[in-house]
């Protein structure tokens, strides 16, 4: 902004500034204390204020200038002198402040309570503030109950209170004593201290190795404090065993909505609608559909491997197969659809052999590709 155009600013009768005047030296409970700056202004420096008229009868202020010295900024004081004045606000019986900030300021007032939703009735300011070009309207509602130049105290007090709640249930703050040694086990076939064959530390562990892991996973789930924190054995499964559960449902939900994208898969999304089809679920043992699927990779601990998913996904085209079975000459449409989902998962879908080596589902698995 012009100078002059901030100096009629704050020299304006109908205007009020707010002025942030440090003084290092004054009692405890000065506004010193209300800062977390490690380096305070020198003795008697102005930092920062806010110029802002007040409409008593409409209960709102507009912000027209807000300013801290470039020296001084990100120390903590432009959040000091913000919420000094929504102190004052409430004592004014103000409900709202307007302003319009820049592309520069936005963050500062977003951090302060500031939101670009305005909630304050359009009659009581349309007519009394100024629109500024390039600005963006922002309004914080005062809410009566919140002590503003205490909100950091406040906070650490919920904070604390929260922390103490969850330490009554929860394990984690607990400090245990390290073991000096780790768990080691030497087999008779010659494995190290990890449960590894010696001389076989390959990309791809070897199905010895994978049982190694496991038996180590086992004893890693008798260090003090392992059971408690929640960890499981197949949490604890190292480098070519099971794959973390995130990681693998992430990667099937992927996988099912392939599918679900393939024109021909429409008969297989949802469970079948027994009014359009009576006699199919006395018919079919075993029903599935995309949906259940989905669900049961969402809630977790149903598929342990990618193998489990290709089966069910197998299902769906054999359930398919028995309840609409071919017909020379007839309408072979839902056939088709399983002959494209079989085709599919032999042609698209892949997998990991239990020994992490990547393979096609549908072939050989001792020929890893």
């Amino acid at each position: 902004m012009p100078r002059p155009y901030i100096t009629r600013l704050v020299f304006d009768r109908r205007h009020k500034s707010l002025i942030l005047y440090l003084n290092p030296t004054g009692p405890p409970n000065s506004i010193t204390n209300l800062l977390h700056a490690p380096s305070p202004a020198p003795p008697g420096a102005m930092v920062g204020g806010i110029c802002y008229r007040a409409y008593k009868d409409e209960k709102f202020a507009e912000i027209a200038f807000c300013a801290v010295q470039a020296s001084q900024q990100v120390k903590g004081y432009g959040s000091v002198v913000m919420n000094l004045l929504k102190e004052q606000g409430l004592r004014e019986g103000i409900e709202y402040f307007i302003t319009y900030a820049d592309n520069y300021a936005v963050g500062y007032f977003k951090k302060l309570g500031f939101t670009k939703g305005i909630t304050m009735p359009r009659g009581r300011y349309l007519g009394l503030i100024k629109d500024y070009d390039g600005g963006t309207m922002m309004e914080c509602y005062l809410h009566k109950s919140i002590p503003y130049t205490s909100v950091s105290a406040v906070v650490s007090l919920q904070r604390e209170f929260v922390m103490g709640e969850i330490r009554k249930v929860a394990k984690s703050h607990i400090v245990r004593t390290p073991q000096t040694k780790p768990p080691r086990r030497v087999g008779s076939g010659g494995e190290d201290e990890e449960g590894c064959s010696q001389g076989s530390q390959t990309r791809n562990a070897t199905p010895k190795g994978a049982t190694a892991m496991a038996e180590h996973a086992q004893r890693n789930m008798m260090i003090e404090g392992v059971q408690e924190a929640g960890w499981r054995v197949t949490d604890l499964g190292g480098k070519g065993g099971m794959v973390k559960p995130v990681k693998l449902n992430v990667e099937l939900t992927n996988i099912v909505k392939k599918v679900k994208s393939e024109a021909w898969s429409w008969p297989y999304h949802a469970p079948v609608n027994p009014l359009d089809a009576p006699n199919y679920y006395t018919v079919i043992s075993n029903p599935l559909d995309l949906q259940t699927i989905e669900q049961r990779i969402r809630k977790g601990g149903h598929y342990t491997n990618r193998k489990q998913l290709q089966k069910d996904l197998m299902l769906l085209a054999s359930n398919c197969k028995i309840f609409n079975p071919y017909v020379e000459g007839g309408d072979n449409g839902y056939w088709d659809t399983a002959v494209a989902l079989e085709r599919w998962i032999g042609e698209r879908m892949f997998l990991f052999r239990d020994d992490g080596v990547k393979c096609k589902i549908g072939g050989d698995r001792g020929e890893g590709k």
